[in-house]
């Protein structure tokens, strides 16, 4: 099982990638296949899950009851998620609709989150910790039915 802790600064190159830090590639199960699972995530930031993670939500999502609210928190959660392997240096590549997502510029925090990894703009993340929150109502409802499906699948007994 992966775990991270911690926080590390790293840029994003003109290609559109990061490099992951040796302190989370260290702490990645041989099972992830140097692979991450990276999608939007909640209050402004971006998910990184190691493969094997992810394919735990995803088994737990076919739990869920089909509905119309489950449906979509489905489609939510894996509209813009992309499949990214890293290389020996450790880069892993964002989709041009993540970066802009995640309002990422040069600067980038990663934050070890347990199973994953939240990927910041700096600001976007110190304006999330003052509760400053810029974020137009679009981008706050996407977040909750965001932060809804992962709660389900977490859960799925709730997706009723």
């Amino acid at each position: 099982m992966s775990k991270f802790r911690g926080k590390s600064e790293c840029r994003l190159d003109e290609k559109g990638r990061i490099i992951i830090p040796a302190k989370f590639r260290r702490n990645i199960s041989p099972e992830a296949e140097e692979t991450f699972v990276i999608t939007r995530g909640t209050r402004g930031c971006l998910y990184a899950y190691p493969l094997d993670e992810w394919v735990k939500i995803e088994e737990k999502f076919e739990e869920i009851p089909e509905n119309l609210e489950n449906s979509e928190l489905k489609s939510c959660l894996n509209e813009f998620m992309i499949e990214s392997k890293y290389d020996r240096q450790g880069r892993t590549s964002l989709s041009k609709e993540l970066i802009e997502m995640g309002k990422l510029n040069k600067d980038v925090l990663l934050i070890g989150v347990g199973r994953m990894i939240e990927i910041w703009d700096p600001q976007v993340r110190e304006d999330a910790r003052n509760k400053n929150d810029t974020r137009d109502d679009a981008e706050k409802e996407m977040d909750q039915t965001f932060f809804q499906a992962i709660n389900i699948a977490k859960n799925p007994t709730q997706g009723g």
